[in-house]
């Protein structure tokens, strides 16, 4: 064990530390406090950096029987429950994905019921620059400049016409929600604040092993209505975000300047999708 691990252990009583995962930031254990085995999430740096948000929201939504439970805290390390079960992913890429995008569909109706902002979150403004200053390279396809030219001027109408901020996960997707035995537990928010209908965008693109099912137009819409339906907003918008989350995580790959990516086709679909709803209204 490292220092800074042995420290926590001793100063928080916990024991039987056994690695879980690692991520850029961070390094995560399963421990016991002598009746229950918690996670342990120790971070490389001094703080939590762009995932203080993150705690932030958890704390707020403490209670609402839909997102993991914190037990302790302080700058660098967070103590929280050992969510046990597959995970709506895991549902999805069985075979059961309209089900799972329907519990999907009611975690985010349930969060969203949690009144007020927690200090922290961070701006959807601050969170969507990326994509609004991504640079094309040379050698970057007609095809995806111009979609991602496209997905940038929804983003900038979509924040310039937002509705009141919510407190957003803004990371929600089957994969960051486990069915336990208590019910869908969400986990690892981003801690965000800014438009409702982005809420569940990143739902529309993030769902390892389900590429065709994805990209198929009329599943593409059945998943913005039941979102948008679940969420309580314009079917437009959520459209609208979906398209433009699609273009911000390929910016985030890109760190700046672009060239190409596997999900360019994928957001043709999705902008293919946001101008038929549009044209539907």
């Amino acid at each position: 064990m490292t220092e800074r691990l042995q420290e926590v252990m001793a100063d928080w009583g916990l024991t039987a530390p056994q690695p879980l995962a690692e991520t850029g930031i961070a390094r995560l254990f399963t421990v016991s406090d002598g009746t229950t085995r918690r996670v342990l999430k120790l971070y490389h740096g001094d703080g939590m950096g762009n995932e203080a948000g993150g705690l932030a929201l958890l704390r707020h939504w403490q209670g609402s029987g839909a997102a993991v439970r914190v037990r302790r805290a302080c700058a660098d390390v967070v103590l929280m429950d050992l969510l046990k079960g597959p995970t709506l992913g895991d549902m999805a890429r069985a075979g059961q994905d309209a089900a799972a995008c329907a519990a999907l569909a009611g975690i985010a109706a349930r969060l969203h019921r949690v009144p007020g902002l927690a200090a922290g979150l961070t701006s959807l403004e601050v969170w969507c620059a990326p994509l609004l200053a991504i640079k094309v390279g040379p050698d970057c396809p007609e095809s995806l400049r111009r979609d991602m030219e496209r997905a940038a001027a929804l983003c900038r109408a979509l924040l310039g016409s937002a509705p009141s901020p919510v407190a957003l996960h803004g990371d929600l997707h089957h994969d960051n929600v486990i069915l336990t035995r208590d019910g869908p537990m969400s986990f690892d928010p981003k801690g965000l604040m800014g438009d409702a209908a982005f809420e569940l965008a990143n739902a529309l693109r993030n769902r390892k092993g389900c590429g065709a099912l994805q990209r198929d137009p009329e599943h593409i819409l059945r998943c913005l209505d039941l979102y948008a339906r679940a969420l309580s907003v314009p079917l437009p918008r959520m459209a609208g975000w979906a398209a433009a989350k699609c273009g911000l995580s390929i910016a985030w790959r890109a760190k700046g300047v672009l060239s190409g990516d596997a999900e360019a086709d994928l957001l043709a679909s999705l902008l293919e999708a946001a101008e038929r709803v549009r044209a539907a209204q």
